[in-house]
């Protein structure tokens, strides 16, 4: 009898279980990368917003330190330091999605100093929302609006009023308000305000912008009340020299700080008796009526990389600044060999003083 032969079944999946198969493993995959997206995401916000405290913490530091002023500006990846070297942020965070710089605004309102920071967020938490964000001076609250699109917007094409020409905002207003400057080398700008953020040289808010750290500008070129300080003719100043005081041996009060030279009042009268100050305190330039002379570190800072800049025009002389060095000396800058000197305030000979200095005014924008 012959025997019956069975088909035998193979172990295989048919076409209809292996797209299944596929389809969920996709599913699975897709799953797994959106979750890692969505954490993905968090975690840049959080940074963000590290980032973020961690910049409004070093800028108040910095205001405390520096006469209530903000910096004029924030660049990511360098340090955040003031005139005198002090560093308050080690590193300036950047955005960890593209590495690009937070956007920084530095503002006035009535004479006060503010900020702006505006940065992306991408995703919706208690703190941020999906968009652009931005903190300002004063409260650590972060906002959600748009109007920080334009953050750094030119205002150049700005005529009468802020919007005119140009989309600017609440970010903005402060910035559009001023008076805007090219910044270029031509004098009759120096009658206008500065703007923001002007660059080093810059002709504006009556002299010349010699640093934007400290917010300093210095009245433009060495002029006198007989010149109308417009770089146009020989500055009678340049060959002109000023006692600090003509008490040789006096102390004088409120005299003595390094840092800023509108503290240094006692020698901002109007009495003869410090020559130096009171030419700096009754200057009137420009429109101004707020120059001062230089604290020795205010005097220091026109060195810029061991070099006094071209648009600064100082001749290589001694200088003063209104910082007493004790009760016979006072402190200056030596241009033509580089480093400070404590020159006497008076040095009585010959029954009169014989120690006088150029002095170069300043003031603040």
């Amino acid at each position: 009898m012959p025997r019956l032969k069975y088909a035998s079944r193979t172990n295989a999946f048919t076409l209809i279980e292996l797209l299944i198969v596929v389809s969920l493993i996709a599913l699975l995959a897709t799953l797994v990368f959106l979750s890692l997206s969505s954490v993905t995401v968090r975690a840049r916000d959080q940074k963000r917003l590290a980032d973020i405290r961690n910049i409004q913490a070093a800028l108040e530091f910095y205001r405390q330190a520096n006469l209530g002023r903000y910096p004029a500006a924030l660049i990511g990846g360098q340090p955040l330091v003031d005139g005198r070297g002090v560093v308050y942020l080690k590193t300036v965070p950047k955005d960890p999605r593209d590495n690009s710089d937070y956007e920084y605004d530095d503002t006035q309102t009535d004479g006060v100093d503010g900020y702006h920071v505006c940065f992306s967020a991408e995703g919706q938490n208690d703190a941020l929302t999906p968009g652009l964000n931005f903190v300002e001076s004063g409260t650590t609250a972060v906002k959600a609006d748009l109007s920080c699109a334009p953050l750094g917007c030119d205002c150049g094409t700005v005529t009468d009023t802020c919007g005119k020409d140009l989309l600017c905002d609440n970010c903005h207003s402060d910035y559009c308000q001023r008076t805007f400057s090219d910044c270029s080398d031509n004098p009759s700008k120096m009658a206008l305000l500065c703007p923001t953020k002007p660059t080093l040289g810059c002709f504006c808010g009556g002299g010349i912008v010699y640093s934007t750290s400290s917010r300093l500008i210095a009245s433009p070129s060495n002029c006198t009340s007989a010149d109308n300080c417009d770089n146009t003719q020989d500055d009678p100043q340049k060959t002109v020299k000023f006692l600090w005081q003509t008490n040789d041996s006096s102390n004088t009060p409120d005299a003595s700080d390094r840092e800023d030279g509108r503290k240094n009042v006692g020698i901002a009268t109007d009495d003869g008796s410090h020559p130096a100050g009171e030419f700096c305190h009754n200057l009137r330039i420009n429109g101004f009526d707020d120059w001062y002379l230089p604290a020795l570190n205010e005097l220091d800072a026109m060195i810029s990389n061991h070099n006094v800049p071209a648009y600064l025009n100082l001749d290589t002389f001694k200088y003063w600044s209104s910082t007493q060095y004790d009760a016979t000396k006072a402190w200056g800058y030596d241009f033509s060999r580089g480093y400070d000197v404590d020159p006497n305030k008076c040095n009585i000979f010959n029954g009169g003083c014989n120690e006088s200095d150029h002095v170069r005014c300043i003031r603040r924008y």
